[in-house]
């Protein structure tokens, strides 16, 4: 059959070419990268973010949030930076190893996660992904997507908080993890996930960790202020007229630059390995969950 311009701008042969585009550019061996193309859990979906009154498998391609001209987004695709047989030589490597576990307890699925410092010097995990205080022994509300949860080809929206945790190099945002210890908390994921209706077989993991010693907080800091104190910041200025109102804004706000330290430290491979710090994620739990025996987020 021969397709013409015409054919390719129709909606359907363009779903098509756009979800070929997006695997040939963004695939990778091991399955660092899932190709999820339904999702469920959320109200708000269809072209146009409709609000529903109950959830139902929907596909990402024609939601209102992953139209071609945005950014490719975390619902349409799942990403790891790096391969389980990576994150399994890094565990090796550094002594450090991140478990879970689920089980089904009453009308709830429990996730316990647990984290063991068989090394030698202690680790710091950041502590919005990790929702938990440790001295109350009290659980907090997630601030962020911790899990990958699917079952076949639908992924379960993530239905919880987003928490703000400020820089990436504030010691005190960050969990240690002495030498020689480990560290466990137990979550309950029907508080930020919806299950589909019926038994369903699902494949759960956590999200990619970064671990990282005391030198790289230290020379975190460091860099931070550094290159602070060189971020040329100028008075955002507005100009009023009869007309309109502009402000040039364009370097008032050096948080939303593409020089700031941040970003300037990512571009250059700060967080890879030879900085002290590394990269892993959980092992995958394969695992049934009957929908309808368990309490949902929905629920009054």
């Amino acid at each position: 059959m021969r397709i013409t311009l015409k054919d390719i701008l129709s909606d359907n042969i363009f779903k098509l070419f756009f979800l070929i585009f997006i695997t040939s550019s963004y695939a990778r061996a091991d399955q660092n990268i899932l190709l999820i193309q339904n999702g469920y859990g959320t109200l708000y979906w269809g072209s146009t973010g409709e609000h529903h009154d109950k959830p139902e498998i929907y596909s990402h391609l024609d939601s209102f949030r992953y139209k071609p001209d945005n950014e490719i987004s975390d619902e349409i695709e799942h990403t790891y930076n790096i391969s389980s047989i990576e994150s399994d030589k890094n565990k090796s490597t550094y002594d450090f190893n991140l478990h879970l576990k689920i089980q089904i307890k009453s009308e709830d699925v429990l996730a316990k996660i647990t984290f063991n410092n068989n090394s030698k010097a202690a680790r710091f995990i950041n502590k919005k992904y990790v929702p938990f205080d440790f001295k109350s022994k009290i659980s907090s509300r997630l601030c962020d997507t911790l899990f990958f949860i699917r079952s076949d080809n639908v992924k379960l929206d993530y239905l919880g908080s987003m928490c703000n945790y400020g820089s990436t190099f504030d010691r005190h945002d960050w969990l240690e993890i002495p030498a020689k210890t480990n560290l466990s908390f137990t979550i309950k994921l029907n508080d930020a996930y919806a299950f589909l209706p019926g038994k369903n077989h699902y494949d759960i993991e956590t999200r990619e960790y970064l671990v990282v010693d005391n030198n790289w907080l230290i020379q975190g800091s460091i860099d931070k202020l550094f290159f602070t104190i060189l971020n040329w910041k100028v008075d955002c200025e507005t100009v009023k007229n009869e007309e309109s109102t502009s402000t040039i804004s364009d370097q008032c706000n050096s948080s939303h630059n593409e020089d700031n330290v941040e970003n300037f430290l990512a571009k250059h491979s700060y967080y890879d390995e030879s900085k002290g710090g590394f990269i892993i994620r959980s092992n995958n739990v394969s695992t049934f969950v009957n929908g309808d025996k368990i309490k949902s987020i929905y629920a009054n």
